[in-house]
């Protein structure tokens, strides 16, 4: 979760790119979202009235194939297996040629190291961070 003295990179365009990344999944398995505020993951899926998953929503300008892994910050891989203590919790990544997605419990870690940004952005204090890597092929195309 955000600290309120830190800098916030995401744009209102990267919102709505979530937004209609979310829109498209719930349609395919006839669902619903809702935003989560101030929260560690960026959507509950719900159905009927009941809470059904978690969801991390991220969007790539880049296809699918392009590296044979993804990389995930590990706060946000440990926010996902929190989060699945209650609901299934999974990951949607929206790629430009398509949009795949994995439940946490599916994620087997290639490496962890400490990587980011080549150039630190002023005020950020996440473009170096502890990630995971994981076999991109895991992940399953909606």
């Amino acid at each position: 979760m955000r600290q309120n003295n830190e800098k916030v990179f995401e744009t209102e365009k990267d919102l709505i790119n979530e937004k209609k990344t979310i829109e498209k999944f719930c349609e395919v398995r006839k669902c619903e979202y809702m935003k989560m505020p101030k929260w560690d993951l960026d959507f509950l899926i719900h159905k009927d009235g009941y809470g059904i998953a978690f969801a991390e929503v991220k969007v790539r300008n880049q296809s699918y194939s392009s590296f044979p892994t993804q990389m995930l910050a590990l706060n946000k891989l440990n926010g996902l297996l929190r989060s699945n203590e209650y609901l299934p919790s999974y990951i949607i990544y929206k790629y430009t040629d398509g949009i795949y997605y994995i439940h946490v419990k599916d994620i087997e870690s290639n490496e962890i190291k400490y990587s980011g940004w080549n150039k630190e952005r002023k005020g950020s204090k996440h473009d170096k961070e502890w990630l995971t890597y994981f076999d991109r092929a895991l992940m399953k195309k909606l």
